[in-house]
Parts: C-alpha cells; sequence; structure tokens
C-alpha cells in the first residue's frame, strides 16, 4: 500500500470516527477523557497536513469539525 493510500485511509478513519463521537458526545460518560481524544484526533490531522500539503483543503474542515465537537464537549463540562 503506497503510503499516499495509508494517509488517505487515515483521514477516512478520521471522518468516520467523528460521526461517532458527533452522535455519541451529548452522553459523553467521561467529558474530560473524551475531549483527550478529540484533541489528540486534531494532533494528528495537524500532522497529517504538515506532512501532506496537498491535503490541506480536505483535513482543513476535518479538523474544524473535530474543534467544534471539542469546543461543545468544553461548553458541556463547564
Amino acid at each position: 500500500m503506497s503510503a499516499d493510500q495509508v494517509t488517505n485511509d487515515r483521514i477516512v478513519l478520521s471522518r468516520h470516527t467523528l460521526a461517532k463521537y458527533e452522535q455519541m458526545a451529548s452522553t459523553a460518560v467521561q467529558p474530560e477523557q473524551t475531549l483527550g481524544l478529540l484533541l489528540d484526533e486534531v494532533k494528528a490531522l495537524q500532522q497529517i497536513v504538515a506532512r501532506h500539503p496537498e491535503k490541506a483543503m480536505s483535513v482543513g474542515d476535518l479538523v474544524r469539525r473535530w474543534e467544534a465537537l471539542a469546543d461543545r464537549l468544553k461548553t458541556k463540562t463547564n
């Protein structure tokens, strides 16, 4: 499998994972732990963009969605 395919697969996985987190965000049992996982995903995606700048457009929107979900969770815990 090429490095580009691995990167694309990682981005697709992130999209699917985000959809699941968005569905369960309102019932998060451990919001602090969940928040940490969300922010870890943002960092992983930012690393992809750093290594593959050509993915910035598609990954940028995904990062914003992860950050928005993290912000909603932060608001809920406060």
